[in-house]
């Protein structure tokens, strides 16, 4: 939506338990923007069948991946929309798995990366620093290049 500020947060979870439904059920009702919103995605079914290895995609362990997408319309209130996330996030870190989508998320952390291509992040890592060493691919959520 044009006008509006936006931070986005994912995490995998092992699996839907009602003690993480009622984490959500929580802190969804403290969101303070209507914009704002937490999506259930199913990753299970297709996804899982395919080995870790196969593709960058790694998150294929979990079969549920939690949105947390806050959205507002004043910068001024840009601490506060972003930190109901993060504590959304944070809550729900007993119930994760690690990983997130990194499509997903605001947080462009080489921790953020790692925690997205999971056990492939060293492979990767390799295959960027052969094919593109200078970074020439670089306005997306990517690995770095070995040093």
């Amino acid at each position: 939506m044009d006008g509006t500020y936006n931070y986005w947060k994912s995490t995998f979870l092992k699996a839907i338990s009602d003690e993480a439904i009622d984490v959500i059920i929580d802190h969804g009702n403290q969101a303070q923007s209507p914009l704002s919103g937490i999506v259930i995605e199913f990753y299970g079914g297709a996804a899982t069948r395919v080995k870790v290895g196969d593709t960058a995609f790694a998150q294929r362990q979990a079969e549920y991946n939690i949105v947390i997408a806050a959205q507002w319309r004043d910068a001024a209130e840009n601490d506060q929309h972003i930190g109901w996330a993060h504590r959304l996030w944070d809550a729900l870190k007993p119930y994760s798995s690690g990983g997130q989508v990194l499509t997903l998320t605001s947080d462009v952390s080489e921790e953020a990366m790692r925690a997205g291509f999971g056990s492939n992040y060293a492979r990767l890592v390799e295959l960027k620093t052969k094919y593109d060493p200078t970074n020439f691919f670089s306005r997306n959520q990517h690995t770095k290049t070995a040093r």
